[in-house]
Formats: structure tokens, sequence, C-alpha cells
């Protein structure tokens, strides 16, 4: 399996909106975005990402199994 990392600012969700609506994606591959979000709000992360693709996206906890074919997502304040 192979692990793509992507990091992002505050501001990036339009240059991930861009990469993932243009990503060829392959069934072996995970991808962690990895930006940053403040704790005080919910994140829409998800749902604004998943307007751009077709790959399964999943915020990331402290015990879940990277599985290939999926998008994960850090959570708040991480």
């Amino acid at each position: 399996m192979n692990i793509v990392a992507i990091g992002a600012s505050a501001g990036g969700l339009e240059a991930l909106e861009v990469l993932f609506s243009n990503l060829n994606p392959h069934p072996n591959t995970s991808y962690i975005v990895v930006q940053h979000l403040s704790p005080d709000y919910k994140s829409m992360m998800k749902e604004l990402l998943g307007r751009h693709t077709d790959i399964p996206i999943i915020s990331l906890e402290q015990s879940i199994r990277i599985q290939p074919g999926n998008i994960y997502l850090n959570p708040p304040n991480a």
C-alpha cells in the first residue's frame, strides 16, 4: 500500500479541491490530509472535499487502521 501525505494551511481548501477533482486515484493508495483546523469549530472538510471526489473520506481517530483507497483527515487540534 502507498500512503500519500498532503499538508495544507487553513487556507488550503481550494488547492485540495483542485487536487482531488483532478486526481486519478489508485486503489492501492491512501491519502492523508493534514490541515490546520481550529479546535473551536466543527470542520466541514469531509463534506467540502466530498463534492470533488468519489474516494471515501474518513476522519482519523487514535485507533483507526489505514486502509488503501481512502482519504483520511486529521481531527481538529491534532
